[in-house]
C-alpha cells in the first residue's frame, strides 16, 4: 500500500531528473557544437587554433550527461525508452554518427594535421548533433502533441513552424554558448570578433524564439501563464545579455546566455501533459517502488561526483589561451 502511495511521486521525480540531465546536456555539449558550427566561417588559422584549444580539457566529460539519460530513461521509464528508441530510430543514429565524427574531429585536430579538413568535420560533425537534437524534440512534439490539439493541415503547418524555430534556436543558442566561452577564453582582436558575432546571434535567436512560441501557443497550450512567463524571461535574460555585450563586459556572458536558453527550454513545460501523456501512468513501471526509490538513492550518491568532476576540469583548465603558443600552426 506504502508502495502504490509512493510511486507516482517517484515518477514526477524522474521526470524533474530527466529533464534537467537532459539539459545538462545540451548545455555542455552545445558549447563544443556551437564552437564546431562557428568554425565553419572563420578561416584564420590562428583564431581556430585558439578556439580548439580553448575546450581542448573538458570536451571528453561532456557526453556522460547523455549516458546518463539514456541510462536512466531505461531504468525509470522501460516502456518508454522502447517506443522512443522505436520512433526516434533516425535521429538517435544520426546523434551517435555525429558524437563520433566530431569526437575524431577534435583529436586529430589537437595533432595540427590537416587542419582545414579536419575543421570541416568538425564543423559536419556539430551540424548533424545539433539537427538529431532537434528532430528528437520536434518529432517527438509532432506526434504527442499536434496530433492531440490540432487538426490538419493546421498541425501539419504548426509543426513545421515549431521545427524550424526549435532547429534555429538550438542553432544560435549553441553559437552563442560558444562565443560568450570564446570571450572569456580569448583577448584582443580574437575577442572583438567574437563579440560582434554574439551581439547578431542574440537578435537571430530572439526571432527564432518567436517561432517556437507561435508554434506551441496557437494549438490551444495547456499551460498559457508557463508559456509567456518563460518567454519573456527570455527576452529580458536576452536584452541584459546583449547590452553586457554592447558594454564589452566579460564575466558572466555564459551563464546569461546560458539563463536565456534555460528559460526558453521551460516554454516546453507549457506542453505537459502532452508532451508525454503516458509518463504520468504506473505501468511504465517495471520494478517495484522499492526498486525505483534504490535507483533514485544511488542516483542522487552519484549525481556529485559528476557535477564535481565537471567543475574540476574547467578550474583546472579556466584563464586565458595563450595566444603566443598558436602562432606556428
Amino acid at each position: 500500500m506504502m508502495n502504490e502511495c509512493w510511486q507516482p511521486y517517484i515518477g514526477y521525480a524522474w521526470i524533474l531528473i530527466l529533464a534537467l540531465v537532459f539539459l545538462s546536456y545540451l548545455i555542455s555539449d552545445g558549447l563544443v557544437s556551437g564552437i564546431g558550427i562557428l568554425s565553419l566561417w572563420i578561416r584564420d588559422q590562428h583564431v581556430l587554433s585558439e578556439m580548439t584549444e580553448s575546450f581542448s580539457g573538458v570536451w571528453h566529460a561532456h557526453q556522460t550527461w547523455l549516458v546518463v539519460f539514456a541510462g536512466l530513461l531505461f531504468g525509470s521509464f522501460p516502456l518508454v525508452f522502447g517506443r522512443v528508441l522505436t520512433v526516434l530510430y533516425l535521429p538517435a543514429f544520426l546523434l551517435i554518427l555525429a558524437l563520433v565524427i566530431r569526437g575524431v574531429a577534435i583529436e586529430l585536430l589537437e595533432l595540427n594535421e590537416s587542419r582545414r579538413l579536419w575543421t570541416f568535420f568538425f564543423a559536419l560533425g556539430s551540424i548533424i548533433l545539433t539537427l538529431s537534437q532537434a528532430m528528437v524534440v520536434a518529432l517527438t512534439l509532432q506526434i504527442v502533441y499536434y496530433h492531440a490539439f490540432s487538426r490538419p493541415p493546421a498541425s501539419a503547418l504548426l509543426a513545421n513552424v515549431f521545427t524550424f524555430g526549435l532547429t534555429m534556436t538550438l542553432i544560435f543558442s549553441y553559437i552563442l554558448f560558444g562565443t560568450t566561452y570564446l570571450i572569456g577564453k580569448t583577448s584582443g582582436a580574437n575577442q572583438a570578433l567574437f563579440y560582434i558575432i554574439a551581439r547578431k546571434i542574440v537578435v537571430l535567436l530572439i526571432v527564432a524564439a518567436i517561432c517556437i512560441i507561435v508554434g506551441l501557443s496557437i494549438p490551444r497550450p495547456q499551460h498559457p501563464i508557463i508559456l509567456y512567463t518563460a518567454f519573456g524571461a527570455t527576452l529580458i535574460l536576452s536584452l541584459i545579455l546583449f547590452r553586457c555585450l554592447m558594454q564589452g563586459k566579460e564575466k558572466s556572458l555564459f551563464f546569461l546566455a546560458v539563463a536565456c536558453f534555460i528559460a526558453l527550454f521551460l516554454t516546453l513545460l507549457s506542453t505537459y501533459p502532452g508532451l508525454i501523456p503516458a509518463l504520468a501512468s504506473i505501468p511504465l513501471f517495471v520494478s517495484s517502488a522499492t526498486s525505483q526509490i534504490t535507483l533514485l538513492t544511488v542516483f542522487c550518491l552519484t549525481l556529485p561526483v559528476i557535477i564535481l568532476y565537471n567543475i574540476f576540469q574547467y578550474r583546472v583548465f579556466r584563464g586565458k589561451v595563450d595566444e603566443e603558443n598558436h602562432q606556428n600552426y
